[in-house]
Order: structure tokens, then C-alpha cells, then sequence
């Protein structure tokens, strides 16, 4: 699913742009890996819903002008949802401690990037571009909410809460607020 966007970097000869996209990248790496804890090998690429492919189609396809807006908005419904996956990981996995810590190794490794994203990308825009991104938010929120459906046997709501501060939460860990960026 990262091709288009990779084809789109390389094309621009974009570094920032080409590191952040190796890191989406990494981060399916990583978090396919997890299934191992589990005993299970995931054999077959994650086929997204036409909503998803749609968000990513637009943000491949259109000038920076007006995907970044859309860009943002993505990456900060990532990280919520990353930041509330590690939550109902500690829930769930609480009597499993060594899963436990290896997910949420894998999940703080994700949040720590996305943050950076969210920040680069918020740092790219001007008022006009934040204030897109702040429009495009619910609108977003409610076109990707069944993207992953299995999230919500966790009790997990893609959007859930969008306006509230990533810096304030108190379920970051203490790695996270160390090493992420925060602009």
C-alpha cells in the first residue's frame, strides 16, 4: 500500500518525505511481527477497504497544497488510535507480562514516529492549511471508521476524541514523551 506514495517521494526527490514514508514502511514491519507473539505468521498483504485506498490514493495523487491537510489529519487519527491500542494492550495483556512488554515495545516504537509525523506535517502547513486539516478531521474520522473492523471487538473508535492534545495525555509512556517530537 505504500508503493504510490514512495513512487510519489522519489519522484519529488523529497528526504524528509522519503524518510517518513520508509518509516510507514517499517512500522507494517513491526507490527506484523507481532503476530508471531501469537503464534501465528501473517502469509497474505492486508487488503484495505476502499475508503482507506481512497484516503491513500488522494494523498499519492494530488499536489502537497491539498493532501498535506489530509496527511495530517491521517496521521493524527494513527496516532490516536495507536496511543488507544497500547492502552487496551495493557488491559488485555496484563497477566501476560513478556506479550505484554513486546507489544507495547512494538506500539511505543510507532507512537514515538507518529508523533514526528503529525508534527512535520502540522509544521508544513500555514493557518489556512491547519484550518483545512481542522475541517477534514470529523469528516475523516467517520470515512475510516470501520477501516479496521477488529479494532472495535477491542472497544477501540477510530476518531474517538480528535481534538484532544497528544502532549497532556497522561497514558504516554515515559519513552514517548522522551524521545518523540512534539511541535
Amino acid at each position: 500500500m505504500i508503493e504510490p506514495l514512495m513512487a510519489r517521494v522519489l519522484r519529488e526527490s523529497d528526504d524528509l518525505e522519503l524518510i517518513l514514508t520508509i518509516e510507514e514502511d517499517y512500522h507494517t514491519k513491526i507490527l506484523l511481527s507481532t503476530s508471531g507473539l501469537y503464534g501465528m505468521t501473517v502469509t497474505a498483504p492486508y487488503r484495505p477497504r476502499a475508503s482507506l485506498r481512497a484516503l491513500i490514493g488522494a494523498m499519492a495523487s494530488t499536489p502537497h497544497t491539498m493532501s498535506r491537510p489530509i496527511v495530517l489529519v491521517a496521521e493524527l487519527i494513527g496516532t490516536l488510535y495507536f496511543i488507544d491500542l497500547l492502552r487496551v494492550a495493557r488491559e488485555v495483556l496484563h497477566d501476560l507480562p513478556a506479550v505484554r512488554d513486546a507489544v507495547e515495545e512494538r506500539l511505543t516504537d510507532v507512537i514515538i514516529d507518529e508523533i514526528g509525523h503529525v508534527s512535520f506535517n502540522r509544521l508544513c502547513l500555514g493557518s489556512m492549511g491547519l484550518a483545512q486539516a481542522r475541517m477534514l478531521c470529523p469528516i475523516v474520522a467517520a470515512g475510516l471508521g470501520d477501516v479496521v473492523p477488529e479494532l472495535r471487538t477491542l472497544g477501540l473508535k477510530l476518531g474517538a476524541n480528535v481534538d484532544r492534545p497528544l502532549h497532556l495525555r497522561g497514558e504516554l509512556p515515559d519513552q514517548v514523551r522522551q524521545q518523540a517530537f512534539f511541535a
